[in-house]
């Protein structure tokens, strides 16, 4: 269970005295990641997560350009 990324980011969120709710939030946000990216989280590099950041961003912002 250690090695499992989601256990572990919230065993560290809890260290550093994180409400409930942002844990939550945070652990959806990683797994909503990990579905979009279809890596092994081992296999995820930053690029990956900045182009996936900037995606979101593109995306919002364009949402009412028709």
């Amino acid at each position: 269970m250690l090695s499992d990324p989601l256990y572990a980011l919230k065993r560290e969120a809890l260290r550093r005295g994180l409400s409930h709710k942002t844990i939550l939030t945070y652990a959806q946000c990683v797994k909503q990641f990990m579905v979009h990216c279809k890596k092994d989280f081992a296999s995820v590099r930053k690029g990956d997560i900045t182009a996936y950041i900037d995606g979101l961003i593109m995306t919002e912002r364009f949402k009412y350009i028709k």
